[in-house]
């Protein structure tokens, strides 16, 4: 059975669709793994079949579970800034640094929809550097909401991306790994990457060397998926999966 049956395929992207099973009995440990939640995050994102990862994953996990949810990305020409819309929030992250490959991104901000206009204007002004074109945004009087989100997004050239996702998620010495699969709505093509994610840089370096992680390219989902459906080439495109 394909693992996203049963997901609502609907045109509102809006719907919290999240879904999880096989969590640990640990989970009552995640209040401690959350501890350094507000500091930056680093991330390592490779892309790709990884044969030998599950097992590999399995040797050493403290704790498992899947997890299957939708989002929609607001892919930009601007890399070190990602956007997406999920459970009903606009999910703003920003890049500070990139260290030994790792990308460190603040912690995400998450704006409840429908959101003021002058949000929206201020996005997407910083995923397009054009502060002319945003002014009658911020001048409006109502919320905007998911759909004038959308089209406000594609009015400035910002390509919405719908993908559904399918997340096994590990916790190993700490950091999280999580291995996803995602379908592109509207497109043939299915990705797959591997993710480390942690606040402890040694751990991550020694994780990607231990889970044999180490051998491609850090690449965010907002530029992966900008790639893809764009077809423009570059590393991604000896990766994909039909």
């Amino acid at each position: 059975m394909d693992a996203f049956d049963g997901l609502p395929m609907s045109s509102e992207p809006d719907l919290d669709t999240t879904r999880r099973r096989g969590r640990s009995r640990n989970d009552r440990r995640a209040g401690d793994a959350s501890r350094g939640r507000r500091r930056p995050r680093f991330e390592w994102r490779v892309w790709g079949e990884r044969p030998g990862l599950r097992r590999r994953l399995y040797q050493y996990t403290e704790e498992r579970y899947v997890e299957f949810c939708r989002d929609v990305y607001l892919c930009s020409e601007e890399p070190a800034m990602s956007v997406k819309i999920r459970r009903g929030q606009l999910e703003v992250k920003e890049q500070l640094d990139v260290r030994v490959g790792f990308q460190q991104w603040k912690r995400p901000l998450r704006h409840p929809l429908p959101c003021p206009p002058s949000t929206v204007a201020a996005l997407l002004v910083a995923l397009t550097h054009v502060r002319t074109d945003q002014s009658n945004i911020a001048r409006r009087n109502e919320p905007v909401d998911l759909s004038s989100i959308l089209q406000l997004s594609t009015a400035a050239g910002i390509e919405p991306i719908e993908v559904y996702k399918r997340r096994e998620r590990f916790r190993v010495d700490g950091q999280r790994v999580e291995k996803t699969t995602m379908k592109i709505k509207g497109s043939p093509f299915t990705l797959k990457c591997a993710v480390l994610e942690g606040s402890d840089l040694d751990d991550l370096i020694r994780l990607r060397r231990v889970l044999r992680l180490d051998d491609g390219h850090n690449i965010s989902i907002h530029q992966a998926l900008a790639q893809t459906v764009r077809r423009r080439g570059g590393v991604l495109s000896t990766q994909e999966t039909r």
